[in-house]
């Protein structure tokens, strides 16, 4: 591939995704419309569905999931032509909507924001959502009222040849190639939401000459870091990025709704990969197709102590723990505790936003502060699904 390198994976991404495959203007849509897709653009699916200790278990993820979503279906082209809908409008799959939801599932479809984090509740709420989403929620027995909304006259293909040659690259490549591929596969997405605050690192002596220094920074090594706003860059529009993980939510609650259905019982869920335990499950251990389910393995047990907090022991007794921010020598403690304490150097950008000195080792406790012990359970010890009613 003939790219240079830029500051950053995602960066070097985008640039070799517009250059080399769809070699065309990307403007930046309406600031109603980039600031709507950015609330209609949620993260992946991470949730636990039991706090406790079970066993057996079978783990699966998805082969490329992200890549997989980016080629799925078509995608809008959210700076051309469109027209804002009203109140009690349908919905089109490419459409971004604010709608009112009412959800009485068994397993809720979708994402919430609260203070607290990403939820997925019944009741009644409201927010925007991807129009794909809306339909997939409806198709289950989901109940919407639009308020307003958005959609697009055009549509693109954007990231079909990107994804199928640099996939196919990945197949076929070895070792630190392989892992380049996997990451420039994955990181395309995000770039299109990317935001406009940008943190800057300069010389002190030219620092001292601005005109209108910023008096918020913190200095480093020679250097003034501080965090400046801008308006997002002239390509990103929030609409592909909230589509793509629209698409990977409805992929993985699909997967988790045929376990339920089956008689399976879910424990968790991180994005691309379902942890549950169903007699007869059968999955391939190794696909060739990105969006297919593969078989990761099957386990000892697992303890859930939160989201992106659990640790999976194998039949072996070889233990897998994942506490995220919490180094591997201590996390198994944290994880059966709730406290750990460790060394970690002060990032730059966490600098600009804390104030300690970037790049300085420091001493962190860390302690458990979310505790779900309180969600009410049913008989089995599964977490009922949380229910909000707002205004």
């Amino acid at each position: 591939m003939d790219e240079h390198p830029r500051l950053t994976l995602a960066s070097t991404a985008r640039s070799l995704w517009q250059t080399q495959y769809f070699q065309a203007e990307v403007y930046r849509p309406l600031s109603e419309i980039w600031d709507a897709a950015a609330e209609a653009y949620y993260g992946g699916r991470t949730e636990p569905f039991r706090i406790g200790e079970f066993g057996p278990i079978t783990v699966i993820d998805v082969a490329s999931m992200f890549p997989w979503a980016m080629i799925a279906g078509r995608f809008p082209v959210p700076w051309g032509a469109f027209r804002r809908v009203g109140r009690g409008s349908e919905v089109h799959p490419q459409g971004i909507y604010h709608a009112k939801i009412e959800s009485d599932l068994v397993l809720p479809v979708l994402p919430h924001r609260t203070d607290h984090g990403l939820i997925y509740p019944n009741g009644r709420f409201s927010g925007w959502y991807v129009g794909e989403e809306l339909q997939y929620f409806k198709r289950l027995g989901g109940k919407f009222q639009i308020i307003r909304g958005f959609e697009f006259f055009d549509d693109c293909d954007p990231f079909t040849g990107y994804v199928e040659d640099l996939f196919e690259k990945k197949r076929g490549a070895r070792g630190p190639l392989r892992t380049i591929y996997k990451l420039l596969l994955n990181a395309l997405y995000g770039k299109f939401g990317q935001k406009g605050d940008k943190v800057i690192s300069m010389p002190l002596d030219r620092f001292a000459k601005l005109d209108s220094a910023p008096t918020d920074f913190r200095v480093w090594n020679g250097l003034a870091v501080y965090r400046v706003a801008a308006l997002p860059p002239p390509w990103s529009n929030n609409v592909w990025p909230a589509i793509v993980t629209a698409r990977a939510r409805i992929r993985l609650h699909a997967e988790m709704w045929k376990i339920v259905r089956r008689g399976g019982r879910l424990f968790y869920c991180d994005t691309d990969s379902v942890v549950f335990d169903l007699k007869g499950a059968r999955y391939p251990k190794e696909v060739t197709e990105a969006g297919k389910f593969e078989l990761r393995g099957r386990f000892k047990s697992i303890l859930i102590v939160g989201k992106k907090e659990y640790l999976i022991e194998d039949f072996d007794g070889k233990i897998e723990p994942h506490a995220k921010g919490v180094p591997f020598a201590v996390r198994e403690d944290y994880l059966r505790t709730g406290k750990a304490e460790f060394k970690r150097p002060v990032k730059i950008l966490e600098s600009t936003r804390s104030g300690a000195s970037p790049n300085v080792w420091r001493t962190v406790s860390k302690e458990r502060r979310v505790s779900f012990t309180s969600r009410a359970r049913k008989a089995d010890g599964s977490l009922k699904p949380i229910t909000i009613n707002e205004s």
